[in-house]
């Protein structure tokens, strides 16, 4: 089944917030969760987006999203080869709001130390071997390196880049990814909900990623692959304190100083 359109990304940049979006149009069948179809370690042969589309689908734009499709390269040719005249959506987000976030998901999920963001970002950053999920962290925020990668395969006018801070500010930039797909605005829209907002609460961060780490079974590259058994005998003692994450002046540097030539590369190809 050839796909319309496909929400490539980026990570912690608001993809949630557009499948919501997306999913209340009569005009889209989209399943809610993420497709790991091309980025999957098993693609071609596991979840195929075919299985999520029926019927009663065959009449409407059909579409599928996640957010790391924007920051693996072997993604864009297996999209190529699978739809050639999809369109792809991309949402942006300012840089270190983008790595702050990434980085308090992982903290929580117990796929990196639980190390406060004012301090272990500057150590990711610094070596980004010193865990396996750092380099996905920094990737997925090199925003200009994978969208050369898709602009290699597709042309400009089936890529729509939205950004975030003016998405959610703005009814035309809305109004502009159902004009993209050639169909109208669904009714519900404005207000925008709140969706998958994240976690800023160091203490709850910490009180999460204790959880995790007792419930869930890793690989070697700190993959979430499975379940404890007595997962549901896992306790942990509440932490009343809260220790709102602001990230310091210093931190947020480092990251814009990082991503500086891709951000400059982004503005150069118009984005």
């Amino acid at each position: 089944m050839i796909l319309d359109f496909i929400v490539i990304g980026a990570q912690k940049s608001g993809t949630t917030l557009l499948t919501e979006l997306l999913r209340r149009s009569p005009e889209i069948a989209m399943p809610g969760h993420e497709v790991r179809y091309f980025r999957d370690p098993f693609y071609p042969d596991k979840e195929n987006p075919d299985i999520y589309f029926g019927e009663s689908d065959q009449p409407k734009l059909k579409g599928i999203k996640h957010p790391a499709y924007l920051g693996n390269p072997e993604v864009p040719d297996r999209i190529k080869a699978h739809s050639p005249q999809v369109k792809l959506i991309a949402i942006l987000r300012d840089p270190p709001d983008r790595t702050l976030a990434s980085y308090l998901h992982y903290v929580r999920m117990g796929q990196i130390p639980c190390i406060h963001p004012d301090i272990g970002i500057p150590k990711l950053f610094a070596d980004p071997q010193a865990s396996p999920k750092y380099t996905d962290i920094i990737a997925f925020g090199n925003y200009s390196h994978y969208l050369k990668l898709y602009l290699e395969q597709f042309s400009r006018e089936q890529i729509l880049i939205l950004h975030l801070e003016s998405f959610i500010t703005s009814r035309n930039e809305v109004s502009s990814l159902f004009d993209f797909l050639s169909i109208d605005s669904p009714d519900n829209i404005w207000p925008l909900p709140s969706i998958n907002s994240g976690i800023y609460d160091w203490t709850e961060c910490c009180h999460l990623h204790q959880l995790s780490r007792l419930s869930f079974l890793y690989d070697e590259m700190n993959n979430i692959v499975g379940r404890k058994p007595d997962i549901n005998e896992k306790r942990l003692p509440t932490e009343e304190r809260s220790e709102p994450v602001r990230l310091s002046y210093e931190a947020r540097e480092i990251i814009s100083r990082f991503y500086a030539i891709s951000q400059q590369e982004l503005a150069e190809l118009g984005y």
